[in-house]
C-alpha cells in the first residue's frame, strides 16, 4: 500500500521498513519487493548486493518473478558475479512456470548460445511460447524466424502474421515499454509506414463524443463533439453517393494523420484531364 500509494499516500520509506520486516520474517513476496526496492534505489540507497541477497531468496523459495530476476543479474554481471549458466538456470525455471519475461530471455539464450549450446529450435520454441502469452519482443523475433528460415522452416505468411500481430499494440504502450531498447528500435522502424492508419485512440479522461461516441478530446471545455469530429464536419463535402460519404467520413473519424483522412473533390475541379480509357 505504501509502495503504490493505494489508499494511503505513496512512501516509499515506510514501504521498504515493511517489506524487510516482513521478508526477514519469511515473506517470500516481500523478498521480491524488498530486492527490487534495493535494486531501484527506492525508500533506501541502491544496493545491487542486498538486491541479489533478496532476489535469491525469494528465487530459491519459488518466486517466479524473483528468479527471472536473480537470472538478469547473473546475466549482467550485477551484485554478483556475472554467470551465463546460472542465468539460463534461473531463467529457465521461471520460464517453465509460464513467466512470460523469462521465456523470451530463455529463447534469447538459446539463440545466442549463451549459458547453453546454441539451438535455434529450442529458440524458436519458447519464442512461441512468449509470443503466444503476448511478449511483443517475443513476437518481433518469431517473426524474423520464420523470415530468415531459422531454427524453423521459412514461412512468410507466418512472418507476416507476427509482423502484424505487433502492429496491433498500441504504439504508445511500446514506446513505454522498450523505449532505448535495441528492439524497440526495430519494432519502430516496422510500424513508421503504419502509423498513419492506426485508430485515434480515446482516453477516459474525457466526454464521450456526441457524433462518434469516442471519449476524445474537445475543441473547448464544454464542446459536445470531439475535435476530430470538429475537423471532419469542416471538411465535409458529400459526394453524393451514401457509400463514398461514409467510408470518407470514416477515414476522417478514425485516422491520427491528415495524410490518412480523405474527402472528395469534384471532377471539374481538375485541369488538364486526359482520358486514358475506361473502367
Amino acid at each position: 500500500m505504501y509502495y503504490k500509494g493505494e489508499g494511503i499516500k505513496e512512501n516509499l520509506e515506510k514501504a521498504f521498513y515493511w517489506y524487510q520486516k516482513v521478508a526477514e520474517n519469511g515473506d517470500i513476496k516481500a523478498q521480491c519487493n524488498l530486492a527490487t526496492l534495493y535494486y531501484k534505489g527506492k525508500g533506501t540507497e541502491k544496493n545491487l548486493e542486498k538486491a541479489f541477497y533478496w532476489y535469491q531468496k525469494a528465487a530459491e523459495n519459488g518466486d517466479i518473478k524473483a528468479q527471472c530476476n536473480l537470472a538478469t543479474l547473473y546475466y549482467k554481471g550485477k551484485g554478483t558475479e556475472k554467470n551465463l549458466e546460472k542465468a539460463f538456470y534461473w531463467n529457465q525455471k521461471a520460464a517453465e512456470n509460464e513467466y512470460i519475461k523469462a521465456q523470451y530471455n530463455l529463447a534469447l539464450l538459446y539463440e545466442n548460445g549463451e549459458g547453453i549450446e546454441k539451438n535455434l529450435e529450442k529458440a524458436f520454441y519458447w519464442y512461441q511460447k512468449a509470443a503466444d502469452n503476448g511478449d511483443i519482443k517475443a513476437q518481433y523475433n518469431l517473426a524474423t524466424l520464420y523470415e530468415n528460415g531459422e531454427g524453423i522452416e521459412k514461412n512468410l505468411e507466418k512472418s507476416f502474421y507476427w509482423y502484424q500481430k505487433i502492429a496491433t499494440n498500441d504504439f504508445k504502450i511500446i514506446q513505454k515499454d522498450f523505449e532505448n531498447d535495441e528492439i524497440f528500435y526495430k519494432i519502430i522502424k516496422l510500424f513508421e509506414p503504419m502509423t498513419r492508419f492506426i485508430v485515434e485512440l480515446e482516453d477516459e479522461i474525457y466526454n464521450k463524443c456526441n457524433k462518434c461516441f469516442k471519449k476524445r478530446r474537445s475543441l473547448k471545455e464544454h464542446h459536445q463533439i470531439c475535435i476530430i469530429c470538429y475537423q471532419s464536419k469542416l471538411l465535409y463535402n458529400p459526394s453524393g453517393n451514401e457509400i463514398i460519404d461514409e467510408f470518407i467520413e470514416y477515414t476522417q473519424i478514425n485516422f491520427v494523420q491528415k495524410s490518412s483522412r480523405m474527402k472528395f473533390i469534384s471532377y471539374n475541379q481538375f485541369k488538364d484531364i486526359e482520358m486514358i480509357g475506361k473502367g
